[in-house]
């Protein structure tokens, strides 16, 4: 996961569990993008306490900021608001890195991007939670993740940083790139397609067996739309192919009404030991879904059969 996300590193990484409340973690760098703690939304064990901690979050093109609330009281928690702007630090040393390597950037922010490097690896000193004795404690950190000056070192790398690249030229591309990035037209067509399937295959009205088919070929699908530079158009119509040939397969799933009433109706009468055997096979074939529509029909024969007795 984390090379995926490392690959996209103007991204935030949400995520909760350890119990803390506010002042005890917030943001935290890392190499992949910018780590999110949420605080314990019913009881925080450490930091600030409370019983419905979290955050109003506000998305911007230029930043992201993180106004902390106390919702069970709705007070507002303003001293630990906090604001993440973008590009995040990590998309920041990635761009540094490829323009050092192509000669558009000194040499010596090395010495930058390594300090930085450095404080994002940095992680929680876990000595009391890898400890029988103390582990299952409501004690926080025995220190913060970054002190203040680290945070103030960070923000200071970061700013020389953002600095040289602004001022400085893009990396090019690489000449044997072709000059045209945009995908070819049938893409539009490939989006089309995928909407007709995904359409198609929310809805109930198909077999589990051909539901899981065109679910696999609509992956693959989608796959090629979100990343279309990465695939040959052979790959794209090849793709194509499988999802229109997964939408003419599709097969109708059998109408179990008819069954469903007639069993209800069963249970209705006094049981005999020919209608319970009856009723359970029958409430079996409801909750298949790979039952065929033969199976049903002859079972809705069995029922008329004792129904009409």
């Amino acid at each position: 996961m984390k090379q995926i996300l490392t690959a996209y590193p103007n991204t935030y990484f949400i995520s909760g569990h350890i119990h803390n409340g506010f002042g005890v973690t917030g943001v935290v760098e890392r190499p992949f993008g910018t780590a999110i703690d949420l605080p314990a939304l019913a009881v925080s064990e450490n930091g600030h306490v409370g019983h419905g901690l979290g955050f109003i979050t506000t998305l911007g093109a230029a930043d992201q900021r993180w106004a902390a609330w106390d919702f069970v009281d709705q007070t507002p928690l303003p001293q630990y608001d906090f604001q993440v702007v973008v590009p995040t630090t990590a998309a920041l040393m990635q761009t540094a890195r490829q323009q050092i390597a192509a000669g558009h950037l000194a040499a010596r922010y090395d010495t930058v991007l390594a300090a930085l490097a450095e404080r994002l690896d940095q992680r929680f000193d876990q000595h009391l939670f890898d400890d029988p004795r103390t582990d299952g404690g409501t004690q926080a950190p025995s220190a913060p993740l970054y002190t203040a000056a680290e945070i103030t070192a960070m923000q200071a790398g970061r700013a020389q940083l953002l600095t040289a690249l602004q001022n400085g030229p893009l990396v090019t591309a690489p000449s044997h790139r072709p000059a045209l990035l945009v995908p070819p037209a049938p893409l539009a067509d490939l989006a089309q397609l995928a909407f007709v399937a995904r359409t198609l295959w929310e809805s109930p009205n198909f077999s589990v067996r051909s539901h899981l088919a065109l679910q696999f070929s609509l992956a693959r699908l989608n796959l090629i739309l979100a990343h279309p530079t990465e695939f040959t158009d052979a790959a794209r119509t090849t793709a194509a192919k499988q999802v229109r040939q997964a939408i003419a397969d599709l097969v109708a799933a059998p109408d179990k009404t008819g069954l469903m009433t007639g069993w209800r109706q069963l249970l209705e009468r006094p049981a005999t030991p020919q209608s319970k055997e009856l009723a359970a096979q029958v409430q079996l074939v409801l909750q298949d879904p790979e039952a065929t529509t033969e199976t049903i029909q002859q079972l809705q024969q069995e029922l008329a059969s004792i129904l009409n007795h």
